[in-house]
């Protein structure tokens, strides 16, 4: 079944939660019932997923702005833009807790922003929170 413009409106859970296997972000809806689910994964590289139209879709991230480092700044910015088919999106996520300089062990930060989804004249804009690292 393709992925059509229809399927793009809004991100939902993803079937499988396991698409990651090692270092990456994954997003969650902010505010919502079952607010633990991620919507949105990705593996640092161009490897991202994302559920439209009632199935996971594996999308392609075809530019980034990324975050300098595990070590940058809180509000530090990032924009993927990604796509599929004729579905374009672009998560816009702002850093909002970092790694002390001197824990050697903090792997992880938090990160929140929005999922734009857009194709043919549909259009959506999602919050999301999430977490990134390894």
């Amino acid at each position: 079944m393709p992925l059509l413009a229809a399927d793009a409106p809004h991100p939902q859970k993803l079937t499988n939660q396991h698409h990651l296997d090692g270092a990456g972000c994954s997003f969650q809806l902010e505010g919502a019932p079952d607010e633990g689910a991620d919507v949105f994964q990705w593996d640092f590289d161009k490897e991202a997923w994302l559920n439209l139209g009632d199935r996971d879709v594996r999308v392609d991230v075809i530019s980034m702005r990324d975050i300098p480092s595990n070590r940058g700044s809180k509000g530090d910015r990032r924009v993927l833009t990604l796509r599929k088919m004729d579905v374009r999106m672009t998560i816009d996520t702002r850093k909002t807790s970092t790694c002390a300089e001197t824990d050697e062990s903090c792997e992880a930060w938090s990160e929140s922003g929005t999922i734009t989804i857009e194709a043919a004249k549909e259009k959506s804009v999602t919050r999301v929170k999430g977490t990134c690292g390894s």
